[in-house]
């Protein structure tokens, strides 16, 4: 398997401290059969300032530690969050995207997308670059409004749910959501969002088990490996359209598929 999102640089962002953390988090990765995974430290303007050379600069330090024979491969990524500021660093080339390529992981605003968002998601687009949407099934705004995600996959944008959101770690109604975002094809890969070797560590496996109650063997392995293993070679991701539901879900209490 292969995890596009995990932070686990150490010092950089709300990930591990230390390098031993690190170390203990890509042997987790490791013991859960993930053969590469992409570093993702937050870029929050004034918040989390982790521009290209400072995560390349962290990144060599860590791969120094490790040497070549590491079992576990690590890859050169950001987490962007999505605003004026940072479509320009993105523009400019100041901000990594995923191993180089024309893959981008962009985390949305939390409680409101205006047309600013498509905006941007269209202008990444249109210049040959393909945005990967971190955890959209624990975005609030999304959450109640759905039709954003069918807007955004329209304008080629992919989705990338968090692997704890199926067992429940976010709770049972994130659980339902994320299900049913996998039932209508709104997720195209799946990753960890790591933190920590414990809590939040880097294990994918554990979503297998949900994600076998609605897609046969070879969509599971897609999402985990296949998908995940193309983004970071800047290869094409073939995705089917996403299915327009007949039905509503409920979180909360609150619809959510209301497209």
């Amino acid at each position: 398997m292969f995890d596009i999102h995990a932070h686990i640089l150490p010092g950089i962002d709300d990930g591990p401290p230390t390098m031993e953390e690190t170390i203990r988090m890509l042997r987790v990765a490791e013991k859960d059969g993930i053969k590469g995974i992409v570093a993702t430290p937050h870029m929050v303007p004034g918040v989390h300032d982790n521009p290209k050379n400072k995560v390349l600069a962290a990144l060599g330090d860590l791969k120094q530690v490790l040497g070549p024979d590491f079992p576990v491969k690590v890859y050169a990524g950001s987490e962007v969050s999505l605003c004026a500021e940072s479509l320009i660093g993105i523009r400019e080339g100041r901000y990594l995207t995923i191993n180089s390529g024309r893959y981008i992981l962009l985390e949305l605003p939390s409680h409101f997308i205006n047309k600013n968002v498509f905006d941007f998601i269209f202008s990444l687009t249109s210049a040959g670059m393909i945005p990967v949407i971190a955890h959209p099934e624990r975005n609030a705004k999304v959450q109640r409004d759905v039709k954003t995600l069918y807007e955004l996959a329209n304008l080629g944008a992919l989705m990338q749910a968090t692997a704890a959101s199926f067992s429940g770690f976010f709770g049972s109604g994130v659980r339902k959501f994320a299900l049913g975002l996998v039932e209508k094809r709104l997720v195209h890969v799946v990753a960890s969002d790591a933190h920590d070797p414990e809590r939040r560590c880097p294990a994918l496996s554990p979503s297998l088990k949900e994600l076998k109650k609605l897609l046969n063997e070879e969509e599971c392995q897609a999402l985990l490996h296949g998908n995940p293993e193309k983004i970071i070679n800047n290869e094409y991701v073939e995705v089917e359209p996403p299915r327009k539901p007949k039905t509503f879900f409920f979180m909360s209490e609150m619809p959510f598929f209301d497209y």
